[in-house]
């Protein structure tokens, strides 16, 4: 990926956004690997950055994940979540997994348990995320089907039957 080690951070990011998003993706996984603190977070977080907005699913991921951390970035809930949608969405499985388990803990919440969707947002994201192999994505499937009516499995297996993954960008 990078044939000069002598290369500046600077020209490292030029590098890979030459090479790709997945070199923009290797670039920010090694900032965030290494201990400088900070400065590497928001290093990472500009290289992940370019991979996602280039529709590369695990930079989508790991940018989502920086979001919800205010790790590199400012903690933003809702720039998190845009970004664990369009990652599950190309068919993520660590995407769709923490959507669905995060919305399997709020469907835990008592004031949300009324709402049918409370369960079968969470039942969606898990179901996709088994069916990559996502390790306890199934076991947490049969968890909450056991919690949830049989006309609400019945309304959770239609959106997942349905979940067609997005195309990838032209960039991608």
């Amino acid at each position: 990926m990078f044939a000069q080690t002598s290369q500046t951070p600077v020209q490292l990011l030029a590098t890979a956004e030459r090479e790709g998003p997945e070199s923009q993706n290797n670039l920010g996984i090694i900032y965030m690997a290494t201990v400088d603190g900070a400065a590497n977070d928001e290093a990472a977080a500009e290289c992940f950055r370019g991979a996602a907005e280039r529709g590369y699913a695990p930079a989508q991921y790991n940018l989502a994940l920086l979001y919800e951390r205010g790790q590199g970035v400012a903690c933003d809930a809702q720039q998190a979540r845009k970004w664990f949608v369009r990652a599950a969405g190309l068919g993520d499985p660590a995407a769709q997994f923490h959507l669905g388990l995060h919305s399997h803990r709020k469907s835990m919440d008592p004031a949300n348990a009324e709402s049918p969707k409370c369960r079968v947002e969470p039942l969606k994201w898990l179901t996709l995320a088994s069916k990559h192999g996502y390790h306890n994505a199934g076991t947490l499937c049969g968890s909450l089907i056991l919690s949830m009516s049989v006309r609400q499995v019945s309304e959770s297996s239609r959106p997942a039957a349905a979940f067609k993954t997005e195309p990838p960008t032209a960039n991608h």
